[in-house]
């Protein structure tokens, strides 16, 4: 990880946002803010992505940077908005698969367990096989039982 954030914040100061600085924040976040408090988790991306490289950032990663952002604050309503708008232009199963839970973890804090059941539905190709994807079942059965989830206190391997 500290590779990963060490070639997040030079890169990007030195000569701009390119492929490799991508790569490194996707994973930065995918391995990391789930698993920090909120406070921690947004210090951390903060400093991941200086202020400098935000107008920097190619278009088509500034609505990521909005997911990691409310996965960071463990803000429900906005992790599922971020997430279903950056869900279906994923260019890698990795990233969709995030994208997906983290739409359906934000739903379910939402209290949407339809939603939750929508994303599911219509994006089957991506969770794959549910014996081998621990989180989807367990959305999948709170949704089923419409039981409510806290995103502060919700698991934090989940995403």
């Amino acid at each position: 990880m500290t590779n990963w954030f060490r070639l997040l914040h030079e890169t990007c100061k030195a000569q701009g946002v390119e492929r490799s600085w991508t790569d490194a924040l996707h994973a930065l976040a995918r391995d990391s803010l789930a698993y920090l408090d909120a406070r921690s988790a947004a210090e951390l991306l903060a400093a991941a992505v200086p202020p400098e490289c935000r107008d920097r950032l190619p278009f088509e990663l500034r609505p990521w940077l909005d997911l990691y952002a409310a996965v960071a604050a463990r803000d429900g309503r906005r992790m599922g908005d971020a997430a279903e708008r950056v869900l279906d232009g994923a260019d890698s199963r990795d990233l969709k698969y995030y994208a997906l839970t983290a739409a359906m973890l934000g739903r379910l804090t939402s209290h949407e367990p339809e939603r939750v059941m929508q994303l599911y539905e219509q994006h089957k190709d991506i969770a794959g096989d549910l014996h081998s994807s621990a989180e989807i079942r367990l959305m999948l059965a709170l949704a089923k039982s419409r039981r409510e989830l806290n995103t502060t206190e919700s698991p934090r391997s989940l995403l």
